[in-house]
């Protein structure tokens, strides 16, 4: 740490063919001369195998045998099942030590802007010199972090009773892996542009590197953990992450107040799950199909509630985290199937007990970060309904207060006031009725709940109805006064015809231009001014999905409406109907499932490295690794800031009162098929330091998707 300047100094100045070859610029070709930066990472990369200080000299291989790298590797786990013992405690330092001058070394990305290519890790991930040494720390690093095991046998307090010196060397190679498997290949060697520079400068080849070799291309480390297709070792990556992301939550749930150590590296290990389901597909196959992304799940939607309501930006990277592990998770069916199962976990802060299903759990999850999460995760909103959206098609048997919470959302929603406040503000309506049409359409045998409410909450779908069919006649008053512009303008974007809503008269208008599906896919955001605001509301209104529902809620209520007695059976009754009633030929034909799975992006990409770096910076300020006065990365934090922070969100907290919603009783047997305004019921509103009025204000306020991950349909 104490070259941590020199060397990143160092670095500014090196050029790629001179840390590739290891020779300087300006050098004649017959006195060529490796440079500090290529001998230092090679000597890193020996002194992790070194027999006798990293390495136990009885079993460690000759660091320049570079056959094989199974024997080099530090714990059990990942390719090696030979049972190694624990190391001593000065080798646990002398690892740690080693991997904190790596990180240093490597380290010249927060002293550039985000996107400036790091040539340190160019010539640690891209090149392929040393590669059974880069095998053996890939493997040893992983093997080290997640073989962590800070419970033992579950002695309480053990913690207070021994020194844990192995939960460092732990995080130490989470974060130099992270930082491996987080270098974007958009920055990797330019292979024309290097050979122009070393014929310009006169380079020799040597028998490392022959003219006639391939361009080394892509991250190493990323294709190390795309390999891997055992059966045991994905058993043994999943079982680790399950148990080490759910320490933090068991912690605080014992009988003993503090018995039980806790994980403070939970933020690198969500990270390296991010990695994990997104480089090695069979894994991803692997825990859907062991149920493993249901045990990580509990872990992850804790973090992601825990996180509504911080103020720094280290805590509110666990929402965005999280937000993008759900959504590469509902991209796949198995996880919106295995969403149907009973929870029987620990109970999740702001939720507690509850009585319903994994699906149950992430939408009154999602429900308090939308209404009453920090302006700062507004831009997650969509990736949130995505979500929503995805797992849609397999919900069924959910309870009373997520079925509230839905429709509650919805009204909120489709308010003028937030509807035409946003250009963007109305993709959360088309999100919430695609979500309502799939679980009617697909699920229609036990949502009998989730219909229920649909009928009680009717004024917004007619509202919704009503604002398709006026965008409707709008369209056909055009058609009919300039015929030949309208229809000139529609047909380069002609889509598929949109359904009819329940009672529509206008059956004979010109489809519109889009379909719902295809409009939010494309992702436009037209900005109206002036004379074009009715047209770009037109645009969007005339393909709201609302016909399924309004067709739902016509036929059933005439039906609910007959054995309505006013008595505090009727709801027992209604549910009786609603389950025996067939919809067979009677409502629309079903539209296909449209899955929006994640799509890799510069962005999400840009900001996952700053953030684990400001991660990094925050985990080793005692001793300092990072100067904090050259960071140009993400803006450091000091002592007396974070103090601020904590001292603001302790006081968010502490006036937050959030409800939970009321199932109906007798005393409200009057309103079981009223309009949900004359209701009286409790239900989850944000805390009384914001209003409702407040809350939408942040929503208009919504900016640029400069966090959200792309979806693609």
């Amino acid at each position: 740490s104490a070259s941590e300047e020199s060397l990143s100094s160092r670095s500014g100045s090196l050029d790629l063919d001179t840390i590739e070859r290891g020779s300087s610029p300006s050098a004649p070709a017959s006195a060529v001369q490796q440079l500090l930066g290529s001998r230092l990472l090679d000597g890193i990369l020996r002194l992790l195998f070194m027999p006798g200080f990293t390495c136990a000299a009885a079993t460690a291989s000759d660091p320049s045998n570079h056959s094989s790298f199974t024997d080099r590797v530090w714990a059990s786990g990942v390719s090696d099942n030979s049972g190694k013992d624990r190391p001593s405690r000065d080798m646990i330092s002398n690892r740690r030590e080693v991997l904190l001058c790596l990180l240093a070394a490597v380290s010249s990305s927060v002293y550039a802007r985000a996107g400036s290519r790091n040539q340190w890790l160019q010539q640690l991930v891209i090149s392929r010199r040393k590669q059974v040494l880069k095998q053996a720390m890939f493997y040893s690093l992983l093997n080290t972090a997640l073989s962590y095991d800070p419970v033992g046998w579950g002695l309480p307090y053990n913690h207070y009773l021994f020194s844990d010196t192995y939960e460092g060397l732990s995080t130490t190679c989470l974060q130099v892996l992270m930082v491996l498997l987080s270098y974007d290949e958009q920055y990797s060697l330019d292979v024309a542009s290097y050979h122009s520079r070393r014929r310009r400068h006169r380079l020799p080849a040597t028998d490392e590197e022959q003219p006639e070799r391939e361009p080394e291309t892509g991250n190493l480390f990323n294709e190390f953990l795309s390999a891997l297709i055992g059966q045991a070792e994905f058993e043994f990556i999943s079982a680790s992450m399950c148990r080490l992301l759910a320490i933090p939550l068991l912690a605080t749930r014992t009988y003993l107040p503090g018995s039980t150590k806790s994980v403070a590296s939970h933020q690198e290990l969500l990270i390296l799950l991010w990695h994990c389901v997104r480089a090695n597909e069979p894994l991803l196959k692997y825990m859907l199909r062991t149920r493993a992304t249901l045990k990580l799940l509990t872990p992850i939607l804790a973090f992601f509630l825990q996180s509504r309501h911080a103020t720094t930006q280290d805590k509110l990277g666990l929402a965005h985290l999280g937000a993008f592990l759900m959504m590469v998770f509902s991209g796949q069916r198995e996880f919106g199937i295995s969403l149907a199962e009973p929870y029987a976990g620990p109970p999740l802060p702001d939720i507690g007990f509850f009585a319903g299903t994994y699906a149950d759990l992430v939408l009154l999850a999602i429900h308090k970060v939308l209404v009453d999460g920090h302006p700062k995760l507004i831009p997650l909103h969509e990736c949130l309904l995505t979500v929503l959206t995805n797992i849609s098609p397999y919900i069924k048997n959910l309870n009373p207060a997520s079925c509230l919470n839905l429709l509650k959302l919805l009204e909120r929603y489709s308010k003028d006031k937030f509807l035409f406040a946003n250009e963007r503000n109305h993709r959360n309506v088309f999100f919430l009725l695609e979500s309502f049409n799939n679980m009617i359409q697909y699920q229609y045998d036990g949502n009998e709940r989730l219909v229920y409410e649909l009928i009680r909450h009717r004024e917004a779908f007619d509202r919704l109805g009503k604002l398709r069919n006026q965008a409707i006649e709008n369209l056909q008053s055009q058609v009919i006064q300039h015929p030949v512009a309208a229809s000139a303008a529609a047909k380069p974007d002609q889509g598929p015809s949109s359904p009819r809503t329940h009672g529509d008269t206008t059956a004979a208008a010109p489809a519109p231009p889009h379909t719902p599906g295809h409009y939010l896919a494309s992702g436009q955001r037209p900005m109206p001014t002036g004379t074009d605001t009715q047209a770009w509301i037109d645009h969007w209104a005339s393909i709201l999905p609302v016909t399924p529902v309004l067709r739902l809620i016509g036929i059933l209520l005439p039906e609910l409406s007959s054995v309505y007695t006013g008595t505090a059976l009727d709801i027992t009754v209604m549910m009786d109907l609603i389950r025996n009633t067939t919809l067979v030929g009677l409502m629309p034909v079903p539209h296909p499932i449209l899955i929006r799975c994640y799509q890799e992006n510069e962005v999400t990409r840009r900001w996952l490295s700053a953030y684990l770096w400001r991660v990094i910076y925050l985990r080793n300020e005692d001793p300092p690794l990072l100067r904090h006065t050259r960071v140009k990365l993400f803006p450091p934090v000091r002592e007396s800031e974070k103090e601020a922070a904590q001292t603001a969100a302790a006081a968010l907290q502490h006036t937050s009162d959030v409800s939970t919603a009321d199932q109906p009783d007798a005393k409200q047997t009057n309103h079981l098929l009223q309009p949900d305004s004359a209701e009286k019921q409790q239900v989850e509103q944000p805390d009384s330091s914001q209003t409702d009025n407040q809350l939408e204000q942040q929503e208009e306020k919504n900016p640029v998707e400069s966090q959200t991950p792309k979806s693609t349909e």
